[in-house]
This record gives C-alpha cells, sequence and structure tokens, in this order.
C-alpha cells in the first residue's frame, strides 16, 4: 500500500508470486492498449508451471492484445430466459390480471432485447412504471429501436427510452456520473451532496432538499442506472453501487456536448 510507483508494485508482484502457482481473473477488461498489458504480461511470467489466467470482455480485441490461448464466446440469453428476466422486474407487485393482459406486448418488447440481459433488465425497470396498455404500446413502436445495429447500440435503444422516461432534474443527476471514471464506487450520501452542490434539486414545500435528493437516487437505482447494491444492515438503504461500464458509456454520450 506505500507504492504508488509502477516499476514497484511490478517488483512487489513478482516477490511475492515468485514460482507459486495461482489462478488470476481480470474481469470486464475494456482498455485497447498492449503497451499498458505488457509490464503486467511480463512480471507474471516468473510464476509456477500450471498457473492460469481468464479474462472477461466485452472486446475480442482485447483479447487478442492480450494473446489469449483460447477464446470462449458466451451466447445470448434464450427467449425464455430473457422474458424471465424482464417480467419479474416489470410485473413487480402487479396484479396478475393485468400481467396477463401485458404479457402478449411484454413477449414483444422482450424480442427488442436481442437476448441481451442488461437491456432484459432495464427494459423491465422501465416498464414496471407504465401501467397502461397505451404506454406499453406506445414503448414498442418507439422510433428509437431503429438504433439496432450492434450490440452496444441494441443496448443504447433501451437505455434512451429509460433516459427519456425521467424528469429534467433526474436526466440531469444521471449525467452527471458520466464525470466520474469506469467501475467508480459510489457513496450514495456523496453523490446527493454533489446533486444539491451542482443545484440539481428543487426544494419543495413540507419536503428537505436532501430527502428529494435521496428520492432521486433511489428513483434512479430502481431504474437499473446503478448496480452492484452495498445496503445498510438496518435500514436496507443503498450505501455504495457502481454503474455498468455500458451505462457509463450511455452517460458520456448523452453528457458530451455540455
Amino acid at each position: 500500500s506505500d507504492l504508488t510507483a509502477l516499476a514497484g508494485l511490478l517488483k512487489r508482484i513478482r516477490d511475492n508470486i515468485k514460482e507459486k502457482k495461482f489462478f488470476l481473473v481480470f474481469d470486464d477488461v475494456w482498455k485497447e492498449d498492449s503497451t499498458a498489458w505488457e509490464p503486467f504480461r511480463i512480471a507474471l511470467k516468473c510464476v509456477a508451471p500450471g498457473s492460469r489466467i481468464i479474462v472477461t470482455t466485452r472486446k475480442s480485441r482485447v483479447a487478442d492484445i492480450m494473446e489469449s490461448a483460447s477464446m470462449i464466446k458466451l451466447g445470448l440469453l434464450s427467449k425464455e430466459d430473457c422474458w424471465l428476466v424482464f417480467s419479474k422486474i416489470a410485473f413487480f407487485k402487479r396484479d396478475p390480471r393485468q400481467c396477463e393482459q401485458l404479457e402478449g406486448l411484454g413477449r414483444q418488447i422482450v424480442e427488442k432485447c436481442k437476448g441481451l440481459p442488461l437491456a432484459a433488465k432495464t427494459l423491465g425497470s422501465l416498464m414496471q412504471f407504465k401501467r397502461s396498455i397505451e404506454e406499453w404500446r406506445r414503448v414498442l413502436d418507439s422510433n428509437l429501436w431503429e438504433l439496432e445495429v450492434g450490440e452496444i447500440e441494441s443496448l443504447y435503444a433501451p437505455l434512451l427510452l429509460s433516459y427519456y422516461d425521467l424528469s429534467s432534474p433526474l436526466k440531469r443527476c444521471f449525467s452527471f456520473c458520466a464525470l466520474f471514471p469506469k467501475d467508480y464506487v459510489f457513496s450514495s450520501v456523496e453523490l446527493v451532496y454533489m446533486w444539491m452542490a451542482q443545484g440539481y434539486i428543487k426544494s419543495k414545500v413540507n419536503m428537505g432538499i436532501e430527502i428529494i435528493a435521496r428520492e432521486y437516487f433511489e428513483n434512479l437505482a430502481i431504474r437499473s442506472f446503478f448496480q452492484d447494491f452495498e445496503k445498510d444492515e438496518d435500514d436496507d438503504q443503498i450505501i455504495r453501487c457502481k454503474m455498468h461500464d455500458i451505462v457509463h458509456d450511455f452517460a458520456q454520450l448523452i453528457s458530451k456536448n455540455e
């Protein structure tokens, strides 16, 4: 913990793992930079035979740069599994008769997810707030689905639908999160205070500004703009969370002109 220079850190790594057998996981690697990976690759060469490294990434280019011995491409969710992810969220605490009325439209919306779990989760969170058949049909017929070109664009369409469904203050609070780096661990309290300091929160009669800001945070969390929640054991409130890297990319996209 007392080291900050890369060379010193790499030497410490070598000293600790030399001639030892280990299994190392690099999760969600997205940086396409061979010069960043090369020093680590060299440092990890001193380990015992039989050691293994597994890398998870959305980009085949990353796997090529890291000279992966083999690649396993994960398949998409089946239609039924996609429906289960979507319906569990969209129909949460909803009247069974209403669920039955909306199922046909819901399954058509799920077709738009293209087997991507984040899309199913995001759309499920959006539809949880839509009560009428007309509202569900408007989402299904939205021209935003025309963005579907590749995997990333397929995920941007559900995110755009959720984003446009937010009030103006909530849109500002969400786009503010683009300032932070990927995989940043947000403190819900600090984030709320930052929103307040930016003037994004307007006071209401008989309701404190901090309570309103906290409601904004909870609203964004319910809509799946945040994930990996760490909750307080006493009151079950979210203490810390993260933002999915694609959601982070989306936040930067919509705020790039600000």
